[in-house]
């Protein structure tokens, strides 16, 4: 009877393991989709109405869920915090307080800390610029990270499950 218990506690938890791991392929990817779009509502935001981005902000987190709605709403209180930051200031500190729960690579984050660099400064064709620039490039991760969830998710999912059944099978 301890035996069984203890084989099932040793094949679900690398099960639990294998499903974690994998899950983050699928994370990356949607938050990635939601990145993009949240991207084009500013670059519509901006180019069309002329709205300033602390006013779209709050449309930006009711439409990305989280964790990626964290960078938005943190750079919303950065910049309504009274410490004078710029817009780009704002959202580098934001996606730093926003990195460690977000599945999204090093690479990802990069191309969004360049944006960061454009933001509050220069005109608005040089934001329209650079927000279409970094939806690109968003979309050829994004592309990338599908490819790899298809490869890669089902591997980690399926080799938590053998790791866990070889475990049981090497201590009976």
């Amino acid at each position: 009877m301890i035996k069984a218990l203890g084989a099932m506690l040793i094949v679900g938890s690398c099960s639990f393991a294998g499903f974690f791991f994998g899950e983050k392929y699928s994370g990356r990817v949607e938050q990635l989709r939601q990145l993009i779009s949240a991207l084009q509502m500013l670059q519509t935001e901006i180019g069309y109405t002329a709205t300033p981005i602390i006013e779209v902000l709050p449309g930006l987190i009711q439409q990305t869920g989280p964790p990626v709605s964290l960078i938005f709403s943190g750079t919303k209180a950065n910049l309504e915090n009274g410490a004078g930051l710029t817009a780009g200031e704002a959202w580098q500190k934001a996606l730093e307080r926003a990195r460690g729960q977000l599945d999204l690579e090093r690479s990802d984050l990069r191309i969004l800390q360049r944006l960061s660099s454009s933001l509050g400064v220069g005109g608005r064709e040089e934001h329209l610029q650079s927000l279409k620039l970094t939806q690109q490039q968003l979309s050829h991760q994004e592309r990338e990270a599908a490819e790899n969830r298809v490869k890669y998710e089902r591997l980690y999912k399926t080799m938590g499950v053998l790791v866990g059944l070889a475990l049981v099978l090497v201590f009976i």
